[in-house]
């Protein structure tokens, strides 16, 4: 995927509606409110990031801010920032997601680790194949 912007990175902040993700392991659930999820693991392999449902880790930022609970959710391609900048429609949401991703600091900050310090992550991270 050289060159091309993954769907989902670590940092991301998503706003998700109740039908743009799921979760479960025997039993697949749609949310039933809107999540807004900041990003701790997204993978990275092409066939995983081509699908129309992706696996993300996270924690629930609550309406005042702070951290929540850890979330294992699947996450629909098409409600993810970079799929909508794929179809002209991302706009504002894009940059918002691109400026919390990276902490301010823009992409070359981001791709330098930030001020985080993000540890280099392979897909097989968290099991999510």
């Amino acid at each position: 995927m050289t060159g091309v912007r993954p769907p989902v990175r670590v940092g991301d902040v998503l706003q998700l509606a109740p039908g743009d993700y799921r979760y479960g392991v025997d039993r697949v659930e749609y949310g039933t409110s809107a999540l807004r999820l900041r990003v701790q693991y997204a993978p990275r392999s092409p066939e995983i990031l081509a699908g129309e449902w992706i696996p993300v880790l996270g924690v629930e930022v609550r309406p005042n801010g702070t951290d929540g609970r850890a979330r294992a959710v699947h996450v629909r391609r098409a409600a993810l920032p970079a799929s909508r900048d794929d179809t002209g429609a991302g706009g504002t949401d894009a940059t918002s997601a691109s400026r919390a991703r990276s902490g301010g600091l823009g992409e070359a900050g981001q791709q330098a680790g930030g001020e985080r310090g993000e540890p280099e992550q392979t897909d097989d991270d968290h099991g999510l194949r």
